[in-house]
């Protein structure tokens, strides 16, 4: 099963990646998971949204990401869903497991995954996107030209600029962002 996970720092050579707590991996290989697999306890956690994968970073630096690195994997083994822990319900995820295998397969530019999530043309998705990356201005334009509803123009100006009044002014199209 293909899917993406957020990783917290890369080698210099990028060809190995860590996660939240230093352990490396290293890319086109193999990882098999010691102890039995348990969703939010053991396990390789991954999404199959790179949105998603976003949720779970470090915000000490800020609500907004402007670094961050995304890498595509490849889940084997034995695979439970997020989706169906109770417990999980907190975070509003959606697409999140848990498997016993895992192979790192490359590295995401932020492009290709800003364009993953743009050319869903899913507006739920683009909005968990703005929700947690700080856009280029570049970027804000492609979504105010792929999605021009009033509620994806008011998360960019709620989000993107801080502006309360946003989701109203979006409403009634009189941003000026």
């Amino acid at each position: 099963m293909r899917g993406y996970k957020l990783v917290y720092d890369v080698d210099q050579n990028k060809k190995c990646v860590y996660n939240q707590y230093g352990t490396p991996y290293e890319l086109n290989r193999e990882y098999e998971l010691s102890g039995e697999l348990k969703y939010s306890k053991n396990g390789f956690h991954f999404s199959i949204y790179p949105e998603e994968t976003l949720r779970f970073r470090d915000r000490s630096n800020g609500l907004l990401a402007s670094n961050f690195t995304i890498v595509e994997i490849e889940a084997d083994g034995k695979i439970e869903c997020g989706d169906d822990y109770i417990e999980n319900e907190k975070f509003d995820t959606i697409g999140v497991y848990a498997s016993s295998r895992m192979t790192v397969l490359r590295i995401l530019p932020r492009e290709e995954v800003f364009n993953i999530i743009l050319n869903s043309k899913n507006p739920l998705r683009m909005r968990k996107y703005i929700m947690f990356v700080k856009l280029t201005t570049e970027e804000i334009d492609l979504v105010k030209e792929y999605y021009n509803d009033f509620c994806t123009l008011g998360y960019i100006g709620y989000y993107q600029h801080n502006d309360e009044k946003a989701f109203e002014k979006a409403y009634t199209r009189t941003l000026a962002y």
